[in-house]
């Protein structure tokens, strides 16, 4: 090392203190001449920059802290909130202008003498003492809700209190700032929000409201319940998610014009609800403004007057009755002077309003009724309070009327004073009708005899009689003969016009005490007083052979007989329903023994009566078990032999018993109301043997049914038959129905019609019994038929009466004529087969091929004939 090397190093050392200190700039600096004198003022350089970036940043530090602590202390001072410092003791270091204010404290230099456990209750110093220590050992914030603060007045205040530990950077180390936040008021401001939302919830009328974005700000349970949604749910909810889109659509616009309206709009709107027609509201909207006057929001209450529109409709209505009714009302006050009438009134009686308004209505009553009476109504009221009957007013004019009069006493008025409401029905035209009335109630309209009720009455007085003086009487059950056939025929004002006529001749045949009672339709009933069964015999005599004279109705004479059936007093009942129950059974013997007749009742006719009862239940349970069972008779084609096809014959033994014939099970069923639902009942079974037939049976052979007159006429007959065949899956070309000659004349015209909606359908049509009533050969040209059958009455007695012989070729000769096959029935014997095939007749049937064959046995029996006719 060189010599002048100590000399440098202790200049070096003296520069760098030096610079240091800020007392020698480098340019003052006298270095000596020498190699290492420019490495030492490089060196100092170095070190002179070091120390002022040095010095810079101590600089910027020391500002930085001021200005933290200059923001700490104006957000200490500025904070609304009381804040305190307190040292590790509990010891008040500081406190802002709050905390002075709410604590009392006279200025901030006397707080160190104060400490923090002093402003706390028992129960909030213990807590305070914990936070300390949590703060102190750096475990975060404490908080702690609603502590019992003591306000400077002494008063103990639940307050909110923040507990934290200030950092270094506050020049406050192991310091703690405590914030208070004063919950009284928001106490306050909780139990008048609930206040206000408790009364906004128990109102029954809804409450809500929309801000300028429809979104919802409040909203009390019966709004929510309107809207169908949770009260506490919808606020903050825009409106399209509380309420449908149309309803949004109204709402918002009403809502717009509400906020420009300086006074609420108010108006009606029906809204959906479980009444039928939905619920009226009345709803009043306003505008919610802020404290500047503008508009926020827009608040709503409705108010359901459903209840009070239909209330006050029910009074409109009632005002309106009373003031148009047809009844005349007066109301009369505390005194009984008239206070008010109705317009009906005014016409009843004649008199105008002004002439009776402070009168009693007493004065408006005739001289008919005597003081008595008006005192009876005078008691009744006072114990009653009310009284009705009937009474004979006076008109203006002096005319007295007949009326019905109520009278109510009512209180009225705050001091309850009874007041009275009359009303008075003008009853005169009723009593002038009750004659009428009477007579309609006991007197057939049409013929102007008694009715069935007066007859009663009139047997009751006639049993009363004879059993007191031990006498005898006969009551007569009259039936006309063919009178539906007229009917049917000729329509029913020749029918009414027959009746007329007929009641009229009987009146002339009976005595003065007798009575001529029509029943209804074509039954009449006579009661013949004191007489006994001679007399009662020669007098119905001479009723049958009026009977029998024609009758002139219009342009035509009409030709009718009777069957009377007879029971006499006491012998064959002794009461209405007995002889008249009995009396009708002999009029039905009667008929049975050809009409024109005259029967009185015998035991044995009971029998019958009883036999006919027990037949029709029998039938009725056959219905419903499946009883009966079908036969088929083979029609044979008289040039070839060969069966062309089948007529279907109900066959029934009842109960095990002996088979019936059918002549005396189907009277029974036509006169029960059987018959239509026994002729489904074969349609039924036959379609269905026919289907089960099907492949085994030569050459699809068509099967004839027969149809009844009231199933053909029963409306739907046509559809019902076809929803059948349709069922079955049976062709209806397999069908051939059967129709008696007095079903089709009941009335011809409707009768074709029908036919020709049964051949639309693929169903031929035959037409049996011809030539035993009275076809019209006009008509018969017009009934779409295929097929003639020829009555077995006119074939029994062919070979050996001419005449039946001409009644046979005449009909084959018209059926061809007509283009109609012809069907003889009954053929027993060849010689009337012979006869037949000459004549021209194309098939027959009839014991002399077969009688009715059961369905299982039918194939077999084809099977024998089939070589006959081969």
């Amino acid at each position: 090392m060189s010599q002048d090397a100590d000399p440098l190093r202790s200049l070096r050392r003296r520069a760098r203190q030096a610079l240091a200190r800020g007392e020698l700039s480098l340019a003052d600096l006298d270095l000596p001449d020498c190699p290492d004198a420019e490495r030492l003022l490089e060196d100092l350089r170095i070190h002179q920059a070091e120390l002022e970036i040095q010095n810079r940043e101590l600089l910027e530090s020391r500002a930085r802290a001021e200005a933290e602590r200059s923001r700490y202390q104006a957000l200490y001072e500025s904070v609304p909130l009381p804040a305190l410092v307190i040292d590790r003791m509990g010891v008040i270091e500081e406190a802002n202008p709050a905390a002075l204010d709410f604590f009392g404290f006279r200025a901030a230099g006397s707080l160190r003498r104060h400490s923090v456990f002093r402003l706390f209750s028992d129960r909030g110093a213990g807590w305070f003492g914990a936070a300390l220590e949590q703060t102190g050992e750096g475990g975060g914030p404490a908080l702690r809700e609603r502590v019992p603060v003591l306000r400077a007045d002494g008063e103990e205040v639940p307050m909110d209190c923040l507990a934290l530990r200030l950092g270094t950077g506050y020049h406050a180390d192991r310091h703690t700032l405590l914030l208070f936040i004063d919950r009284s008021l928001e106490k306050e401001r909780d139990r008048e929000r609930a206040l206000y939302q408790s009364l906004m919830d128990n109102s029954e009328a809804p409450i809500y409201a929309f801000d300028r974005a429809d979104r919802c700000l409040m909203m009390n349970r019966a709004a929510g319940a309107l809207f169908g949604i949770d009260e506490r749910e919808a606020v903050g909810l825009l409106r399209s998610e509380c309420m449908d889109e149309e309803r949004t659509r109204q709402e918002a616009e009403l809502d717009r014009r509400a906020l420009y309206s300086d006074t609420p709009l108010v108006g009606e709107v029906t809204w959906p609800s479980a009444r039928p027609s939905g619920s009226v509201l009345t709803v009043t909207r306003f505008p919610l403004r802020d404290t500047d006057g503008e508009a926020f929001a827009v608040a709503v209450i409705a108010t359901d007057v459903t209840e009070h529109r239909q209330l006050q409709s029910r009074l409109d209505l009632a005002t309106e009755i009373f003031s148009r009714g047809s009844e005349a009302i007066i109301i009369t006050d505390s005194v009984n002077r008239v206070t008010f009438v109705n317009s009906a009134f005014e016409k009843i009686s004649g008199y105008r309003e002004h002439e009776i308004l402070g009168k009693n209505p007493l004065a408006l009553v005739s001289g008919r009724h005597d003081r008595e009476f008006l005192q009876g109504i005078r008691r009744q009221l006072k114990r009653d309070g009310f009284w009705e009957g009937e009474i004979w007013p006076q008109r203006k004019d002096g005319e007295t009327y007949a009326g019905w009069l109520r009278i109510s006493r009512v209180p009225a008025g705050p001091e309850g004073d009874l007041h009275h409401i009359l009303v008075v029905r003008d009853i005169s035209q009723e009593k002038m009708a009750e004659e009428e009335i009477e007579r309609l109630a006991f007197f057939d309209m049409l013929t102007g005899t008694p009715n069935r009720y007066l007859l009663k009455d009139r047997t009751a007085q006639a049993v009363r009689a004879a059993s007191r003086r031990a006498g005898r009487f006969a009551m007569a059950f009259l039936d006309l003969d063919r009178f539906k056939e007229i009917n049917d025929a000729f329509g029913h004002e020749t029918g009414d016009r027959l009746l007329i006529h007929f009641a009229r001749r009987l009146r002339e045949h009976v005595r003065e005490c007798d009575t001529i009672c029509r029943l209804g339709g074509d039954e009449f009933v006579l009661l013949l007083e004191d007489i006994d069964r001679a007399s009662a015999n020669q007098r119905l005599a001479r009723v049958l052979r009026a009977a029998t004279r024609p009758f002139q109705i219009g342009d035509r004479t009409h030709q009718i007989s009777a069957s009377i059936g007879v029971a006499m007093y006491p012998e064959d009942g002794e009461t209405y329903e007995e002889l008249l129950k009995n009396a009708d059974t002999a009029m039905y013997q009667a008929k049975a023994d050809g009409r024109d007749a005259c029967r009185f009742f015998h035991s044995d006719m009971a029998e019958a009566a009883s036999s006919i009862a027990r037949i029709e239940a029998a039938m009725r349970r056959a219905l419903e078990t499946d009883g009966f069972h079908m036969v088929y008779q083979p029609q044979i084609d008289l040039a070839s032999g060969s069966v062309i096809g089948l007529e279907a014959l109900l066959r029934w033994s009842p109960d095990g018993e002996e088979a019936l014939s059918p002549s005396q099970f189907i009277p029974i069923a036509e006169q029960s109301g059987l018959i239509a639902e026994l002729g489904n009942w074969v349609v039924d079974h036959v379609l269905r043997q026919v289907r089960d037939w099907s492949g085994q049976l030569a050459g699809d052979i068509p099967v004839s049914v027969n149809v009844a007159a009231e199933q053909f006429w029963r409306d739907g007959f046509l559809d019902g038959l076809a929803e059948r065949i349709r069922r079955s899956g049976v062709a209806p070309e397999a069908l051939v129905l059967e129709l008696t000659e007095r079903t089709a004349m009941k009335l011809p015209a409707q009768a074709a019609q029908i036919m020709q909606a049964l051949n639309g359908q693929g169903i031929e049509l035959s037409l049996d019994d011809f030539g035993t009533g009275y076809s019209s050969l006009a008509y018969l040209k017009r009934f779409p038929l295929q097929f003639l059958k020829i009555d077995r009455s006119f074939v029994a007695d062919l070979v050996a009466s001419p005449d039946d012989q001409a009644i046979c070729r005449a009909v084959i000769q018209v059926a061809h004529t007509l283009g109609m096959q012809v069907v003889a029935e009954g053929v027993e014997t060849r010689e009337q087969e012979a006869f037949l095939l000459a004549a021209g007749c194309d098939a027959a049937q009839g014991f002399l091929y077969s009688p009715g064959i059961r369905p299982e046995a039918l194939s077999e029996w084809l099977a024998r004939r089939a070589p006959a006719t081969a």
